[in-house]
């Protein structure tokens, strides 16, 4: 299995993080999917050519394989096919370990600062309809909206039923409902989603839980925990409007520096395509 090295530091230039870091992930992340290898050895490393990319999996022979007073040779073990088996279990591992890392840096960065006031950065978003609060290590944005030429019962009811939003969400793979629960206003439904994201020259697979409050009438609220440190928090309005009903959602995105900046821009453009999807369905309705 070879790694195609320009990609991975093109994914470190974007996301501003530490080659050696990254390289480590993935050399981890190799070992596990070998450790889970049939006839795999204990004792046993990954190695990442930095200029090739050329992986190879380093075992170590057991004492009783040395024979007695013999030191146990290292061998290449890596497996056939190593490749294709290895490479969903990479990406996977590999973003976590981006995660923790950052998880770790946020941490340390306001641990003991609850309370303080902090400085931030209002700055225009790449979207003129999204503005971007910068305080060092999160970013929030705030609002998006689009004019969908329909009813705003007919609209809400469309955007509630997160079905229906698959249908026009490009990061959205599938989703299921797991529970609904009548509230004091309304109802609430939980789902779980699985996501397609982007990662530089990767695309993963990630799932994670949303919530839906449904309120009798007004404002919808959202959430979604996609990840440790990263979570949207929104609310969604459907005001009535000349030919139609305007959809603003103002939504809050926390996450870690390291996948603040993907985690934004992706979210952003979902979002916006999403709306433009509501809004052609109704079109073609």
């Amino acid at each position: 299995m070879d790694i195609d090295m320009k990609a991975l530091r093109g994914l470190v230039t974007e996301r501003q993080i530490s080659f050696d870091l990254l390289v480590e992930a993935i050399e981890s992340a190799l070992l596990i999917a070998y450790h889970r290898e049939p006839g795999s050895h204990r004792r046993a490393r990954v190695e990442l050519e930095r200029t090739s990319g050329q992986i190879t999996v380093w075992a170590t022979e057991d004492q009783e394989e040395a024979g007695e007073g013999a030191e146990p040779r290292e061998f290449d073990d890596t497996p056939s096919g190593f490749g294709r088996i290895a490479a969903s279990t990479a990406k996977q591992v590999i973003l976590q370990r981006l995660r923790d890392a950052e998880d770790d840096i946020t941490f340390g960065e306001y641990a003991g600062r609850e309370g303080d006031i902090v400085t931030g950065v209002v700055q225009q978003g790449n979207d003129p309809k999204n503005v971007l609060v910068d305080i060092g290590k999160l970013e929030a944005i705030l609002p998006l909206s689009e004019q969908v030429p329909a009813a705003p019962d007919a609209v809400r009811d469309f955007y509630v039923d997160l079905n229906n939003i698959k249908l026009v969400h490009p990061l959205i793979v599938s989703v299921e409902m797991v529970s609904r629960s009548e509230t004091q206003d309304g109802y609430q439904r939980a789902y779980r989603v699985v996501d397609r994201i982007p990662l530089g020259p990767l695309t993963i697979r990630t799932t994670y839980q949303a919530r839906l409050r449904v309120p009798v009438s007004g404002d919808v609220l959202t959430e979604a925990d996609q990840s440790p440190g990263v979570r949207l928090r929104g609310t969604v309005s459907f005001e009535p409007v000349d030919g139609g009903t305007r959809v603003t959602e103002r939504i809050g995105i926390t996450a870690p520096r390291l996948l603040a900046g993907v985690t934004i821009r992706e979210g952003v453009k979902a979002h916006i395509k999403m709306l433009a999807g509501i809004r052609s369905h109704f079109e073609s309705g």
